[in-house]
């Protein structure tokens, strides 16, 4: 039963002046679960065992400190004690999604479905799952189906289509991806990580300069550096948008920014190292394609551009 159809019945109960309805006014929380119990619904979020809602309780605030282990122990007892608490189920495959065990988080994203079929928390989760496993199209269904659940968007819904626009991307679709990060954006223009892979699906088009725009806005958005390595992320990317428009200046400021925030990002040295051989600055050139072989020894390109921006400086030398 869905929670429009409850709302009915409870406005058919204020409507008759059933007297329980006195407990609403006191205890509406109470009174929910004890009209839910009077007629039998079955209801995800709530369970009429004491002890099941206490190892339940016992569950969330292990989550709360990240002891998955013990949390998944409390909401294994819980759903012994009922096997119908949906929520019990969704709770343990987070933790179980947490400690590595994407399998199992979706068997009990599952189940938590099969109990409540408006579940759209655990569709989320699954969809999630299924996109750590590269599972993208059983990714894309479930963060469609999450989306068809409620069209009544709030601010909480743009991650749902920032997820489903990732998918997308991975599947090589960037055009239905950047339409889901618009959507997202929309809902809450002030997510870094949108703009971060909105940006990406623009760089995959070589459309460098809304790629640069929105790496710009991804920075912006996180000005305390809570998300440090989001924003190493964007310098770097947006230096790789310079660097393809040929602006070797702004790319190196770029990566600078990038190197400030992580001094041992390989990558950053690297590229920075091609901006400054573009740009005939072979002594820099070579400072960072050194520094990217001493970071990663493995990089075969790096040493094959350390050798020519040396051989580079010889021949500017004569």
């Amino acid at each position: 039963m869905s929670e429009s159809e409850l709302k009915e019945i409870i406005d058919k109960y204020k409507e008759f002046d059933d007297p329980n309805y006195r407990d609403y006014c006191e205890n509406p929380e109470r009174y929910y679960k004890n009209l839910k119990k009077r007629l039998g619904i079955k209801d995800r979020s709530i369970s009429t065992d004491e002890q099941a809602v206490e190892f339940y309780n016992k569950g969330c605030a292990y989550s709360e400190e990240n002891d998955w282990d013990n949390a998944i122990k409390s909401y294994t007892e819980a759903i012994k004690l009922d096997k119908n608490y949906g929520i019990a189920y969704c709770n343990r495959g987070v933790a179980y999604a947490k400690k590595g065990n994407l399998n199992q988080a979706i068997e009990d994203y599952t189940k938590a479905t099969k109990l409540d079929s408006n579940d759209e928390i655990a569709y989320l989760m699954r969809g999630n799952a299924y996109s750590d496993m590269e599972d993208y199209d059983n990714a894309i269904k479930d963060y469609t189906k999450r989306i068809k659940m409620n069209k009544n968007y709030t601010h909480d819904d743009y991650m749902v289509y920032c997820n489903r626009g990732i998918a997308y991307f991975e599947k090589g679709n960037i055009d239905k991806a950047i339409k889901d990060y618009d959507k997202a954006l929309e809902l809450y223009s002030g997510d870094e990580l949108t703009y971060l892979h909105r940006g990406r699906a623009y760089a995959a088009q070589e459309n460098w300069d809304k790629a640069i725009e929105d790496y710009t806005e991804a920075i912006k958005s996180d000005p305390s550096r809570e998300r440090q390595g989001l924003a190493i992320q964007a310098y770097s990317y947006r230096g790789y948008a310079y660097f393809q428009k040929g602006d070797w200046i702004k790319a190196i400021r770029s990566y600078t920014k990038a190197i400030n925030l992580e001094p041992d990002y390989d990558e950053a040295h690297f590229y920075r190292g091609c901006a400054y051989a573009s740009k005939g600055d072979f002594d820099k050139a070579i400072e960072d394609f050194a520094k990217t072989v001493e970071l990663n020894p493995n990089n075969k390109q790096a040493h094959e551009y350390l050798e020519q921006a040396k051989a580079e400086k010889r021949k500017s030398k004569k």
